[in-house]
Parts: C-alpha cells; structure tokens; sequence
C-alpha cells in the first residue's frame, strides 16, 4: 500500500474516527472534520490523500449515509479496511443522578447503537444528535445531560 500521509477523519479528538485514523498509519498528519460530506469534499480537493469512512458496524448495520456517499462520488474506493472495538459509556457531571437525566447527547450511530438500552433506562429523556461522540461530552452543561461516548472523552469532573 502506497503511504498517506495525511488523514481526514470526522472530528474532534477522541472520536471512533480518529482512534481508527490513527490506526491506519503512525506517522501520518491527521485532520479532523465536522461531517463525512466535509471529509469527502477534502479528499476530493486534495486537501488529504485519505479519509476515515465508517461503512458498517456490528451493533447497528450498514452506515447508509457514507455507503451512499462513497456509491455518489466518482473516482474514490476504499484501500484498507480498520477493525476498532466502539465501547460506548454513558457520561455524566460527577455525582449527577441518573434519574434526573432529561437529555442525552451523541452522534446520530451511537444513538442508534445505544436504542435499546435508551429506551428501557431513559424513556423520557430527549434524545439530541450531535456531529459526533466526542463532541456530545462538550454539550454537558448540567445534571440533567448525558452524553454517549467512549471513555476516551471522559473530562474532568465527569463520570462513566
């Protein structure tokens, strides 16, 4: 496989996509983006030579939207596959009791990922996406949210 050098993956810091990013090569530059139509765009204007694209997982299936990305764009396949084990927690303040959680944030696939286990512990609680895992910890802002992410993105002061 020719090297890459640098590596687009839906960001920030500590997302599935950028553990997996930093898996495909060590020494290459990785850039985080906000959306995987944003990481299609920039392999498209060679502003990366690679992306990170989730196309399935055990827990939920087939990612549809970037299997429809990748079928809708000309001129782009996928060279390597990444196996990363996801291990979703639920994120909390400190101390912050679960029964008074009314708002769980995270990416639309770890929602979705997580349904079941939603359904039956936080049937009242609104369900809100956000453009990615890592970035549900930084819309906590009180006892009342969560977020779903990997413990990864556990900042100070939260709790798994």
């Amino acid at each position: 496989m020719p090297t890459i050098e640098k590596i687009g993956y839906l960001g920030p810091q500590g997302t599935y996509s950028h553990i997996a990013a930093q898996s495909v090569q060590n020494d290459a530059q990785l850039f985080a983006y906000t959306s995987f139509p944003a990481l299609v765009s920039a392999l498209k204007k060679g502003n990366v030579e690679g992306i990170v694209l989730p196309v399935e997982n055990t827990l939920n299936g087939a990612v549809v939207q970037n299997l429809d990305l990748l079928q809708s764009t000309k001129n782009i396949y996928a060279c390597r596959s990444v196996k990363i084990r996801v291990e979703h927690r639920l994120i909390t303040f400190k101390n912050a009791p679960l029964s008074g959680i009314k708002k769980i944030f995270s990416h639309e696939q770890a929602i979705a990922q997580c349904s079941k286990y939603l359904f039956e512990n936080f049937p009242e609680a609104k369900l809100i996406t956000v453009s990615s895992t890592a970035e549900s910890v930084k819309m906590l802002t009180d006892q009342t949210c969560a977020a779903i992410a990997g413990s990864q993105c556990l900042g100070e002061g939260l709790q798994l």
